[in-house]
């Protein structure tokens, strides 16, 4: 713009003297302005130079200054306008109305006082809508009722009636996981959450390496190929997708094998042990194994595989075949090809070769009827395992008749199973999880073992998503209910959602409560984390005004054996409870209860246990009241440092049984009382326990205000905070590197031993087995055939606590479990150092 501007033109020569027309004052003569002139003479003008262009600072000063007035000129000036009469009316208003208080006080402290009663109506206008949460503990839609109203709700909403038509249905097909049942049942669960009003419903859909009975003739079975007897079961191929699934072991592998029968007992460490103090080996064998006892079907297999056998048969006292998983989850649970990750966030997929968590010798299912013959011809050979009047013998490598195993499963490496969730919103502290689980695969129809626990769950759902409807009530934290597949593909379902959602669960996840095996019995069975323990009793003295309920434990047992939980537990620190009714002593009394992996678990059998579904109902309702809509969510951290106490008297007296504990070993080194301290446990422990008395004053304190003045901000934040530690402290007992010889398992306090102890050694019970000689066959096919069972044994441990410690315990490596009591002990006081108020 600048350029356009011409340059002023150089002058030629001077201009002409100025001349006055005029002398007015004739204060110039003649001398004074030749001497002007002769000055003037003097006096040059510079020529003109080009002018350069204006700066980029200048342009932007021209800019903003035309920018400034223009906006001046537009808009200040005409709002100027229309605010003036205002602010002139508002000054005389305030003139007046500072004479008007004035005659009544000092102007000054009367408007401050106004003032603040403005300031109190709008934060009582606040709470009243809401936005701020006060005495009533909500914010946003929702309206707050105390706990007994909501509880009388849900008692007259629970339908035990359909409960059973759900139940019915979903044990009306046979539905293994990734089957074509297994689907229809996914989608007839998501459709009944939907039918409910449920807004967050979804059905996911997850990989899996899955193994399925091989209809094919001969596929499998087992045949005495020696000797003079003739002896053979197997498959006859042909079965339909609607009918019952033949027998089998999923996850077991596929093989042709022939080697010596041996007989094993339940196939533990002491029962390898007492044969090889007899001079037996069981290298290229194929042994037989009694099911039952601590160790799980895969580590049975497993531990075969390790002692050199390489074939596996496994059977119960049930006239029945009893399927199961022959996955190890001891050692990694989910999804075989991809350990450790989700199947769905990573394209990772481990050879079959690098698998860790699969034995790789076959392994099949038979029924005690068609193993009799078998085991018939090992009388007299080997060492006698009973003093039962039909007694059973192991045999030997050298005058066992040899048998061939045949297994060859059909093998989806990445097969399709699906998860169903749906989720009602939590309105306080909407982040964090409150999770509610069933599995809902089976062997074949399930009524017991994935029927009953999701059909509960379903009642659930529907009566909470009801009450939120008819009485505009919400929970403070959200409240999730899951249908998980894949549970006999080694807990395929649960392990790959918690994998692919670790990160948000180890910060938001509160509690897990598992459905599984829901109704096999009429005796309440919990297990799971202690802190839940007070919870519990207060359910169920509320429980048992209408129900009668049997809890022969009378407390929280940890858990005792792998399942659904374990993934929530140990690998994310999550709550973890299993509720339901079992029979006592399950492993034992078999046959008064109903046979897990047998297609005998139908809704007919289920019926003599029909009075356990309203009152399990009932318990699981409160359970999910409680957790997801205390203000306080009701974790007992006082429970929690007593069960610390118990675990870690029970790690020392378990190292005590061991040998090389009281007195140094034979090569020297010293004895474990003298290299392993439990001393950091027992601080950590106090730590807590001191936490916890400082919160119950704080909690008292707490309570008083609420029940008479409403809870202010402050105190809001303070519980809010609170809750998270009390979700948090598990998660601050996980150990990301993991339990020595499977890192999977993080958490230091719970977890599966891998070799846990079997019976109680100061008990001398002996195996007492009648496989109804006395009876024709006839006879023993009718109601329950007499078959092998045991007599009541104990286990002595706590084997599901302080997993590291106990591994190296057991493997008597002192060192190992210094350092793994040490490293628990140092993880345990920095968790209990966050509790601090």
């Amino acid at each position: 713009m600048t350029n356009d501007i011409p340059s002023p033109p150089i002058p030629q020569s001077l201009p002409p003297s100025y001349e006055l027309s005029t002398d007015q004052d004739g204060l110039l003569d003649l001398e004074e302005r030749r001497s002007l002139d002769q000055e003037m003479e003097f006096f040059e003008i510079a020529d003109a130079q080009p002018v350069a262009p204006p700066s980029f600072t200048t342009r932007a000063t021209i800019a903003s200054q035309r920018f400034a007035s223009s906006l001046n000129t537009k808009i200040i000036t005409p709002v100027q306008r229309m605010l003036d009469p205002i602010a002139s009316t508002f000054s005389n208003i305030s003139v007046s109305f500072e004479t008007f208080i004035s005659r009544y006080g000092n102007p000054l402290i009367i408007k401050r006082l106004l003032y603040l009663f403005f300031v109190f109506l709008l934060i009582y206008i606040a709470f009243e809508m809401g936005i701020i949460p006060g005495a009533d503990l909500t914010s946003g839609n929702g309206t707050s009722y105390d706990h007994q109203t909501l509880k009388e709700f849900l008692e007259a909403t629970l339908d035990a009636e359909e409960i059973n038509h759900r139940i019915k249905y979903l044990s009306s097909m046979p539905h293994l996981a990734g089957t074509s049942g297994d689907l229809a049942l996914a989608q007839y669960v998501e459709d009944q959450f939907l039918s409910f009003g449920i807004k967050q419903v979804s059905l996911s859909e997850h990989a899996a390496y899955a193994t399925y009975p091989n209809t094919t003739e001969n596929a499998l079975g087992l045949e005495l190929v020696s000797g003079n007897v003739k002896a053979k079961f197997g498959n006859a191929g042909g079965n339909g997708e609607n009918q019952q699934p033949q027998p089998f072991h999923s996850l077991s592998a596929p093989g042709d094998v022939t080697g010596p029968l041996i007989y094993v007992g339940r196939g533990e460490k002491a029962d390898y042990e007492r044969l090889k103090a007899a001079g037996i080996d069981v290298t290229g064998a194929v042994v037989v194994i009694h099911n039952g006892g601590p160790l799980s079907p895969g580590l049975k297999v497993h531990l075969a595989e390790l002692n050199g056998a390489v074939g596996v048969v496994t059977f119960s006292e049930n006239r029945e075949v009893e399927r199961n998983c022959v996955g190890i989850p001891e050692i990694i649970p989910g999804d075989a090809l991809t350990p450790g990750y989700s199947s769905i966030s990573s394209k990772r997929v481990l050879d079959m070769e690098d698998i860790e968590g699969l034995a790789k010798i076959p392994a099949i299912p038979a029924s005690w009827h068609e193993l009799k013959p078998f085991l018939k011809t090992l009388k007299g050979l080997g060492v006698k395992n009973s003093e039962s009047d039909n007694e059973l013998w192991s045999g030997n490598l050298k005058d066992s008749p040899k048998a061939r195993l045949r297994n060859f499963p059909v093998i989806k490496p990445r097969h399709p199973i699906w998860n169903v969730r749906a989720k009602l919103e939590g309105l306080e502290q909407n982040d964090l999880a409150v999770i509610f689980g069933a599995r809902r695969d089976s062997w074949c129809y399930g009524a017991s073992s994935s029927a009953a626990g999701t059909a509960v769950m379903l009642e659930v759902a529907r009566a909470f998503t009801l009450m939120a409807a008819k009485l505009k009530w919400a929970p403070l934290r959200s409240l999730y209910f899951a249908s998980w597949d894949g549970h006999d593909e080694n807990l395929a379902g649960t392990t790959e959602w918690v994998e692919y959602n670790a990160n948000t669960l180890r910060q938001f996840g509160v509690v897990y409560v598992n459905l599984d095996a829901a109704i096999t019995g009429d005796k309440l069975e919990v297990k799971g984390h202690p802190m839940l323990g007070p919870l519990m009793n207060d359910v169920l003295d509320e429980t048992r005004k209408n129900y009668t309920v049997e809890w022969p434990d009378e407390r929280i047992m940890p858990h005792d054996k792998s399942g659904d939980h374990s993934p929530f537990i140990s690998y994310v620190g999550t709550v973890a409870l299993d509720v339901g009714f079992k029979q006592e002593h399950d492993e034992e009394n078999r046959r008064d209860g109903i046979s897990y992996g047998g297609c005998s678990d139908t809704y007919e059998n289920l019926a003599r246990f029909k009075d356990r579904i309203p009152a399990l109902a009932d318990i699981v309702a409160r359970l999910a009241l409680h957790l997801s809509d205390d203000p306080i969510i009701p974790l007992d951290l006082g429970a929690y440092a007593d069960a610390l106490d118990e675990f870690a008297d029970d790690l020392d007296q378990y190292a005590a049984m061991q040998e090389g504990w009281d007195k140094p070993q034979n090569d020297g080194s010293p004895a474990g009382k003298d290299v392993v301290s439990f001393a950091l446990i027992r601080e950590a422990t106090e730590k807590i326990r001191n936490a916890y008395s400082s919160f119950t004053l704080w909690r008292d304190g707490w309570l008083t205000l609420v029940g008479t003045s409403g809870e202010a901000p402050a105190f809001m934040h303070f519980r809010w905070a609170w809750n998270a530690r009390l979700v948090n402290i598990d998660k601050h007992l996980l150990d990301y590197k993991g339990i020595p010889g499977r890192r999977w398992f993080k958490h230091v306090v719970f977890g599966p031993q891998l070799w846990p102890p079997a019976t109680n050694p100061n008990e001398n019970s002996e195996e007492k087995r009648d496989d109804g000689d006395n009876n024709s066959d006839e006879g023993a096919s009718a109601a329950q055939p007499k078959g092998p069972s045991l007599a009541s044994k104990k286990r002595s441990f706590l084997w599901g606590t302080f997993p590291a410690a106990r591994d190296a315990i057991e493997r008597r490596d002192w060192n190992g479990a210094k350092e793994a009591v040490a490293r628990a002990g140092a993880i345990l006081l920095i968790a209990a150092s966050k509790l601090a108020l």
